[in-house]
């Protein structure tokens, strides 16, 4: 009987610690285009033919506050992970996700990142 006892303590114990590390995701809404830049989108008359990923996912997390300090900007360094993952300028359809993981919160976003093809750097 002791043997069954430290075994399922160890089933419990392993169970607990794998749920706890999930992500929890509430969808907050849904966005046609979405930057957190100014972009020229004349420059891009067909996104198309200048799409550099799908499903790109952008994360940003914090550990809570009492005044949720971090957050702010939390959806922009989101949007911003993802368009940098695939070196794009923009994301299409995008999926925005608010999550908690472990002891932290923030956002996500899943979406197409496309490119403009303009001159980011110069003049």
């Amino acid at each position: 009987m002791y043997a069954f006892q430290k075994a399922l303590a160890f089933f419990l114990l392993v169970f607990f610690c794998a749920c706890s590390s999930e992500m929890v995701k509430t969808r907050i809404g849904d966005f046609t285009i979405v930057s957190s830049r100014n972009v020229d989108l004349s420059k891009v008359p067909d996104a198309s033919k200048h799409l550099k990923a799908r499903g790109v996912e952008g994360i940003y997390l914090t550990k809570p506050s009492e005044k949720m300090k971090g957050l702010e900007n939390g959806v922009s360094q989101a949007i911003d992970d993802a368009v940098n993952k695939a070196a794009g300028d923009y994301m299409l359809n995008c999926v925005l996700y608010f999550i908690e993981k472990d002891d932290k919160v923030g956002f996500m976003v899943v979406g197409d990142v496309v490119e403009t093809l303009e001159d980011k750097y110069g003049k």
